[in-house]
């Protein structure tokens, strides 16, 4: 990234996700924490998307948006932050340390047999459950709407959208 002005707004770069911890495959997207010292306007972060050739996903915080996620148990930032590398600019001390005495002092727990991002707060596994059921229904309610609006058949398991993929790329 060349252009001056939007790096001098960045503090740190931060991948996570399967790209970070090797466990990634041909499907996988990079997944990129940008840390910021002032928020990014839309523009800004479409100048970012532009430059990039690969699939990625990226996630904008201010330092301040980034300590509010971690208080209030927000799974992508404690993610990001706990098990994503600096791959720019410094690393957050602070803000990992304040994830460690989160954990040390049982108010929350990472859960991975949970689900992926599933954080689990003060061992109220039945609590987590229960959230992870209203999101599966979120998400099939989406689906579904997405699905009769636009016409078109959304994939249920990432299984299935991998073989749609192989199936159209076949018949190209």
């Amino acid at each position: 990234m060349r252009n001056t002005h939007l790096t001098s707004n960045i503090q740190s770069i931060i991948l996570f996700g399967s790209k970070s911890t090797g466990t990634d495959d041909i499907w996988s997207d990079y997944d990129f924490y940008i840390v910021t010292k002032r928020e990014f306007g839309w523009n800004e972060k479409f100048e970012i998307y532009k430059k990039l050739d690969f699939s990625v996903d990226v996630i904008f915080r201010t330092l301040s948006q980034v300590k509010e996620g971690i208080d209030s148990f927000c799974s992508i930032d404690i993610y990001a932050l706990k098990f994503g590398r600096v791959v720019y600019g410094e690393e957050l001390y602070e803000e990992k340390e304040r994830i460690s005495e989160l954990i040390d002092k049982k108010k929350m727990v990472l859960r991975p047999e949970l689900g992926k991002g599933v954080i689990e707060y003060g061992y109220k596994t039945e609590d987590a459950m229960k959230g992870i059921g209203i999101a599966k229904k979120t998400l099939e309610l989406s689906r579904r709407f997405l699905e009769s609006y636009f016409e078109v058949k959304i994939p249920k398991k990432a299984e299935e959208l991998k073989e749609m993929i192989k199936s159209e790329l076949r018949q190209k």
